[in-house]
């Protein structure tokens, strides 16, 4: 999916399936998504995974720890995250994140 915001590509994202019922969401964004453009996108995005969760119950990933703003982000649409974990071949610490859907 590409996100468009005032006439330019500000994201692309996606969704991989892991097994059936549990997908991992994936995004890739401009500095526009937390910059000028983060309250369309905050909207835009919290529907989004209110639609990919309908499809998914069980949305799964890991977010870096450091990362304050994708860590709001993930939080303003619905998510929950867990307690860092080291994860990578450096060791960084990652906060697993899940959103299931309300039934």
């Amino acid at each position: 999916m590409a996100w468009v915001l005032n006439g330019e590509v500000e994201a692309i994202s996606g969704t991989i399936e892991l097994e059936p019922g549990v997908a991992f969401p994936w995004l890739v964004g401009s500095d526009e998504v937390f910059g000028s453009a983060r309250w369309p996108f905050a909207r835009l995005s919290r529907a989004e995974a209110q639609r990919i969760n309908a499809k998914w119950p069980r949305l799964v990933g890991y977010v870096h720890a450091d990362n304050a703003a994708h860590v709001r982000w993930l939080q303003w649409c619905g998510f929950s995250l867990g307690q860092p974990v080291t994860h990578g071949v450096r060791g960084d610490l990652f906060h697993p994140f899940e959103r299931l859907a309300h039934v």
